[in-house]
């Protein structure tokens, strides 16, 4: 037999299963052979374990799987990269109650945990699973399954692609200019924060995600409402100014989620399915900080962007 020069691979979503660790024997089978690898492919989602041991499962914790197969590589392959390459809230993609998280706020909030563990333990690349909901034949008419891992509605079926929660996530993200500055988490809530000095803004995605998503079952919400304080420090540095305007875009149960809108039987359309502005302000600083409250429903997921007010 002949084999490329170059290689990927594309390992089980599990990493490992038992005594068993694919990943592992994968990677010792490539180095054994002196095949080269581009990069190591591997599949999860998030209903075959928790993120970080927050509940019992199946299998391993993510954190934990991907430090084994972080081992594999580093002793047989050292500095191959790490791509996930098919990942989700659930493997579960059609029309079950089981699959609707990947439809809605809770696997929006999750995904945001989950591309934030990718980042900080140096997972090289991922790709979310596909764009558009599936298409299928109901009662002479095409119905579009929600369950998928996907950024938008099937259009065949509402005449447009519109936006799931999902989407609305990543485009929360790409607004995220300039460069990473420190921020905090507390218990279910994380962040992200971002400044620009060019333009004076600052944008911080903030989180709260609390939820068990098992492999079998209903998903357990354990996330809360949680009433946040927003505190910028330096920020009359940052912002130059007194006074600082702010806004705030929203994923949750109720605003820019699809799912939902159909869910309780309304009509998709641009309006109802765009990501919204839910709060603005301005605000005066004080001793030299900015500080306001916010509240955080569960499961949901905030881009707060500060400017300086006009």
């Amino acid at each position: 037999h002949s084999f490329p020069t170059r290689r990927s691979s594309d390992l089980a979503f599990t990493f490992r299963f038992g005594s068993f660790n694919w990943g592992e024997r994968f990677i010792r089978d490539v180095a054994g052979e002196k095949l080269k690898l581009d990069f190591i492919g591997v599949h999860y989602y998030g209903n075959i374990s928790s993120l970080h041991g927050e509940y019992p499962a199946n299998y391993p914790s993510f954190s934990d799987m991907l430090r084994s197969l972080k081992q594999a590589r580093d002793k047989y392959l050292p500095g191959v990269p790490i791509a996930i390459n098919e990942w989700g809230p659930s493997y579960h993609v059609n029309s079950t109650e089981q699959a609707m998280v990947n439809a809605d706020h809770i696997g929006a909030a999750w995904s945001a945990e989950f591309l934030n563990t990718m980042l900080e333990q140096g997972v090289d690349d991922a790709l979310y699973l596909v764009t558009t909901d599936q298409a299928l034949p109901k009662d002479g008419k095409q119905e579009n399954i929600w369950g998928w891992c996907s950024l938008f509605v099937n259009p065949n079926v509402y005449g447009k692609a519109y936006p799931k929660a999902s989407f609305h996530l990543f485009r929360m993200i790409s607004m995220l200019e300039g460069k990473r500055v420190e921020s905090t988490r507390s218990e279910t809530l994380n962040s992200f924060a971002a400044a620009d000095p060019a333009t004076r803004k600052l944008r911080i995605l903030v989180w709260n995600f609390g939820a068990r998503i098992p492999e079998s079952g209903l998903l357990v919400e354990t996330a809360a409402v949680r009433n946040t304080e927003i505190r910028v420090v330096d920020a009359a540095k940052f912002f130059g100014a007194a006074k600082v305007k702010m806004t705030r875009r929203l994923i949750s149960r109720n605003t820019g989620n699809a799912y939902r809108v159909w869910k309780d039987g309304g009509k998709l359309d641009a309006e109802n399915t765009a990501l919204p502005v839910t709060d603005a302000g301005e605000f005066l600083l004080l001793d030299g900080e900015l500080r306001f409250g916010l509240i955080f429903p569960p499961d949901s997921v905030g881009l707060i962007e500060l400017e300086v007010a006009e």
